[in-house]
Formats: structure tokens, C-alpha cells, sequence
């Protein structure tokens, strides 16, 4: 008499075998995110600075103003090399 899997546990296997296939599928972006807060030298947060990042390699470019507690976030850009400035008032 042969030895035989049962039918659930070949369809159980070959499950696990396509997840592990396809879940790294999604897991791949083209666009990514910045995030940050802005501190002084005394590490205070620095409130309403103005931060600019731009992408080095097709020029885009994007603001916003940190919030109370110093943060900002740039969501949904494309991936690629930065640059970031912060500019605020009373800072040189």
C-alpha cells in the first residue's frame, strides 16, 4: 500500500507556497516618504520653520512648515536622492 499526502495538506502547502511567493510582490513602492523634526542647538523643537526638499534627479520640489512640536512630513514622493532645507526666522 503506497503512503499518500491527503488532499488538504497538498492544498494547505501549495497555499503557504504562493503567499510566500506573492506577498513580496506588494511589498515593492515607487514613491516613499520624508519625515523629521526640526531642533535648534539646544534641541528645542523649532515651530513654523519652513522646510524644502528637493529631488536631485528631476528637480521636484515640495514645502511645508514644521506643526508646534517641530515635525514635518512629506508623504507620497517619489523615490530618489534629496536635498532638505529649513529655513526660520531669527536662525541663520
Amino acid at each position: 500500500m503506497e503512503d499518500k499526502m491527503p488532499k488538504k495538506s497538498i492544498r494547505f502547502s501549495l497555499f503557504v507556497s504562493l503567499l510566500l511567493f506573492v506577498i513580496p510582490c506588494f511589498g515593492q513602492s515607487s514613491s516613499g516618504s520624508i519625515s523629521g523634526t526640526v531642533t535648534d542647538e539646544a534641541q528645542a523643537v523649532v515651530a513654523g520653520a519652513n522646510v524644502m526638499i528637493r529631488n536631485i534627479d528631476v528637480g521636484l520640489t515640495r514645502s511645508a512648515v514644521t506643526g508646534s512640536d517641530g515635525r514635518f512630513n512629506f508623504v507620497d514622493i517619489p523615490i530618489g536622492s534629496y536635498e532638505v532645507t529649513v529655513t526660520a526666522a531669527n536662525f541663520a
